[in-house]
């Protein structure tokens, strides 16, 4: 398990002086409950950090702000009886909060917090709160595909905050080691009927690709019809179901914007190159962006094209030679190199 170092919490704090005491605080207790948790990568400590540090207000509370009167009577936290509001209000580095929650969670780690609910902000019981419900909710799954929507999703029950975890996920890569492995896992396929973070995780790509579908994790009929459009307007088949292209078609673009320099224009028309392949002429259209890392990677390796585009043919089974080209780059780019 990579050391998890104090710049790397360092990059996720706030510039209050509470933060340093509170990390100095909770560091002691992390190398133990992240491995007892399996938070033992780098893109899962990456992802597990930048969630703390958002939903601690960079680790310079951990306490909710608020007094907890608007849980009043939440009968879904299970704050059935006057005050528990109050008493159940957020705590930890992932805000504990509700009745039904303190005592199931205190129950998992064999400690009395339904009875006493302030030792959640204890800095010991912080980290192992926070650990068992990253345990608890799976989300090494997601972190593990390099899905900050679909963990934020599982955190927060919706996306609020999206941009600040985003920006403190890159802050605290940048502060551990490059040298790690940061490859990403596929991103699941999904079709109708599923449920869950990865649903919104595809429900909010298609909203940035311009579809009309709400995110709210459940794959139904809109959901079906969003992906299918999507698929028919870039030459995909249209099936309805998720699967590699589809997410290197969704990927593409913000992956491939943040490798150009500004003032670089993405989006324009296919770009049609012709080849040998298998002693045959063919052509393949892609998009300039894609044929400028394509060209890029090349270079860097020291192959050809046709020696490249041979290869992902050879492996590519029934996808599209053009879709799996894609892929290729994205994976490429999502790695770093």
């Amino acid at each position: 398990m990579p050391e998890l170092n104090r710049a790397a919490l360092d990059a996720v704090a706030s510039a209050r002086p509470q933060s340093a005491a509170i990390i100095a605080a909770i560091r002691p207790h992390l190398p133990g409950a992240l491995a007892a948790a399996a938070i033992d990568t780098p893109l899962r400590q990456a992802h597990f950090l930048a969630q703390i540090a958002h939903e601690s207000d960079g680790f310079a509370t951990l306490t909710e702000y608020a007094s907890g009167r608007a849980y009043e009577g939440r009968a879904d936290l299970g704050n059935t009886r006057p005050g528990d509001g109050v008493r159940y209000k957020g705590r930890g580095l992932i805000q504990l909060t509700g009745r039904t929650n303190y005592r199931r969670t205190g129950r998992r780690l064999g400690i009395g917090l339904e009875a006493e609910p302030r030792r959640a902000a204890d800095p010991d019981i912080a980290v192992r709160t926070a650990c068992a419900y990253w345990q608890d909710r799976q989300l090494n799954i997601h972190a593990d595909r390099d899905d900050l929507v679909a963990v934020t999703f599982a955190v927060n029950g919706g996306l609020n905050g999206l941009a600040d975890r985003r920006a403190r996920l890159t802050r605290v890569r940048a502060a551990m080691d490059r040298n790690l492995d940061w490859s990403p896992a596929p991103r699941a396929e999904l079709q109708r009927g599923a449920r869950g973070p990865a649903v919104a995780s595809l429900q909010y790509a298609l909203r940035q690709a311009g579809c009309d579908v709400r995110i709210d994790g459940d794959f139904g009929p809109a959901t079906e019809r969003a992906l299918r459009q999507f698929q028919a307007q870039t030459g995909l088949a249209a099936d309805g179901i998720s699967g590699p292209a589809v997410w290197a078609a969704l990927l593409w673009r913000p992956a491939l914007a943040s490798a150009h320099a500004p003032g670089d224009k993405p989006g324009m028309p296919l770009v049609k190159r012709s080849l040998s392949l298998a002693g045959h002429r063919t052509s393949l259209s892609l998009e300039p962006e894609f044929w400028e890392e394509i060209d890029r990677a090349i270079a860097e390796d020291g192959r050809s094209l046709a020696g490249l585009v041979a290869e992902i043919d050879e492996a590519r089974g029934e996808d599209p030679l053009a879709s799996s080209m894609r892929v290729w780059v994205l994976e490429r780019l999502r790695a770093g190199r």
